[in-house]
């Protein structure tokens, strides 16, 4: 099992309610996470708009898509240990781009 993750230059993913969800299923069922960087030289902004994902923040086009997707986040642990899962899956990879 194996999700690759493309993050481009704004870093929305971190944003954005359903392409966090899908980084909580992932973590929550162990499935392999690979994330790309569209630039790496945008890494340390990167890394500071990672710090600050909180899946209670998370926008959505449809608010009943945002309501359905918070109800499910909270299926799976309480906002900050979900929060700590995500931000480990994308801060482990920038950690290891700054390594290249």
């Amino acid at each position: 099992k194996r999700c690759v993750v493309c993050v481009d230059a704004r870093g929305d993913i971190a944003d954005r309610a359903w392409c966090v969800s899908e980084l909580a299923m992932a973590s929550h069922f162990e499935v392999q996470v690979a994330v790309a960087f569209y630039n790496v030289l945008q890494l340390p902004a990167m890394e500071e708009k990672f710090h600050r994902l909180d899946i209670r923040q998370v926008r959505c086009t449809s608010h009943e898509d945002r309501m359905t997707l918070h109800k499910f986040l909270h299926t799976l642990g309480s906002a900050d240990e979900v929060n700590a899962k995500i931000r480990g899956l994308l801060l482990g990879w920038t950690g290891e781009y700054s390594k290249k």
